[in-house]
């Protein structure tokens, strides 16, 4: 008897932890997609590349977002190394 309560006890367990797990596998694929198409939206405003430091104007399309912020960058180079690790080009 109390094997078949553990088994079933582990059964609702695993149950539980996988309608989680699915959920927020969702939600991960819910931010990506909202961050892809932040990322393929012109850039909004003349700015400054963060990595070559080039102007970068209003409309460009190689653009990223760190930090709920838009990047515009001035070549795939320089969009693909800031991808790499935007924290070196970011200070806080």
């Amino acid at each position: 008897m109390k094997n078949i309560l553990i088994i079933v006890a582990l059964l609702s367990t695993s149950s539980v932890f996988a309608q989680v797990e699915n959920h927020e596998h969702k939600k991960m694929e819910v931010s990506m997609k909202q961050k892809a198409a932040k990322q393929n939206e012109p850039l909004k405003a003349d700015g400054i590349d963060p990595v070559c430091r080039m102007k970068v104007a209003k409309g460009e399309k190689r653009t990223a977002v760190f930090q709920g912020m838009q990047y515009g960058f001035c070549s795939d180079y320089c969009k693909e190394k800031f991808e790499e690790k935007p924290g070196k080009y970011i200070k806080p």
